[in-house]
This record gives structure tokens, C-alpha cells and sequence, in this order.
């Protein structure tokens, strides 16, 4: 997280790969502990990461969402999938309203004029998109926890 100070271009790489350092924390330690160490991480990062913006969608989104996955698993997958997208759209949107009114980050508009009415509405529409890789590449890795690092390294099952 603090290497968005030095590269801004990772501000959202950064902070999800954050989020998915705490698959190995909930599978070992338990929810409990995933989430503690999530409020610690988001907590931390909101005073010591340069970059305000990678910090609040670490803490909105991308630090609980690897939590969130396993508490989801128990609903049925329809209605999971429709939690999941509202559950993104829903902390997205408050991750982006903080940072303009509380963080004072320039608005779309305000950089791109009449374009950047648009410029929310094609940042969410991609967002979700990119939400669908994340969850299926977060899918795969804690599959790939579970299979090599879990199994094979530690010999747990």
C-alpha cells in the first residue's frame, strides 16, 4: 500500500493485492481474525499510505472483500452473485463519494468537462468489470492456497 506514494498507477492494483494477502489469515486463523486484521490494515494504511485514494478503496472494498468470500459461500450461487455485484456497487460508490467530499479529489467533470458526466457511469460500468476478474482471480488463488501451499508445503488438509 505504500508504494502508491511512489507509482500512482498501482492505485488499484496495490490495494487489491493487499486484500488478497488476507485469504491465507481467514483460511488459518479464522474470520474473526481476517477481519481484525483487515480493520488493523485499513486503519493503518488511512495514516501512514501517501496515497489517500488507494487507502479508502482498500478500506471500503478490496481489504474485506477476501473475508466477505467465505461467508458468501454458504448462500445459494444465484443469490451470491446478486450480493456480490450490489456489495461492490454499494462500497464503490462510497469509496468514490468519500474521496470527493470528504477528500476533496477532483470530480470527472470537473477534469473532463462535458465528457466527465460520463466518466462515473464508464468508471463503474468498467469497475464491475474488473470486479468479475478480481473475484474469479481471487477464486483461483485461494483454490491454489488451499491445493499447493496448504497441502503440499504445510501438509494440513
Amino acid at each position: 500500500m505504500f508504494i502508491t506514494g511512489f507509482i500512482p498507477l498501482l492505485v488499484y492494483v496495490l490495494p487489491a493485492a493487499a486484500g488478497i494477502v488476507l485469504i491465507p489469515v481467514c483460511v488459518e486463523c479464522g474470520v474473526g481474525f481476517g477481519l481484525l486484521t483487515y480493520f488493523a490494515t485499513s486503519i493503518l494504511s488511512l495514516f501512514l499510505t501517501p496515497d489517500k485514494e488507494a487507502a479508502v478503496i482498500f478500506a471500503m472494498f478490496f481489504g474485506f472483500y477476501p473475508v466477505l468470500k467465505s461467508a458468501l459461500r454458504k448462500i445459494h450461487p444465484v443469490l451470491q452473485i446478486i450480493m456480490k455485484i450490489i456489495i461492490f456497487n454499494v462500497s464503490f460508490i462510497l469509496s468514490y463519494w468519500l474521496l470527493i467530499n470528504v477528500l476533496g479529489i477532483v470530480t470527472f467533470e470537473d477534469m473532463f468537462g462535458d465528457f466527465g458526466r460520463y466518466g462515473a457511469a464508464i468508471l463503474l460500468l468498467l469497475g464491475n468489470l474488473a470486479f468479475f476478474i478480481y473475484d474469479k482471480a481471487v477464486c483461483k488463488l485461494e483454490l491454489q492456497y488451499y491445493k499447493i501451499y496448504r497441502n503440499k508445503i504445510l501438509g494440513l488438509k
